[in-house]
């Protein structure tokens, strides 16, 4: 799986699909201690982060 890196901001929309962003299937999310957020996204093969905005 690849991990895509992107900022999240408190108005962010997410939607289904392959974009950034975007999800198909997503089957677990965690976060860790900087507050980042991990969502697997099992019909994209890929893991995204997302990065609280400072």
């Amino acid at each position: 799986m690849a991990l895509a890196k992107r900022l999240l901001a408190p108005d962010t929309r997410l939607s289904q699909g392959s974009g950034n962003g975007q999800f198909e299937r997503p089957t677990d999310m965690a976060f860790d201690a900087d507050g980042n957020l991990y969502v697997v996204d099992f019909g994209n093969d890929r893991i995204q982060k997302f990065e609280p905005v400072r």
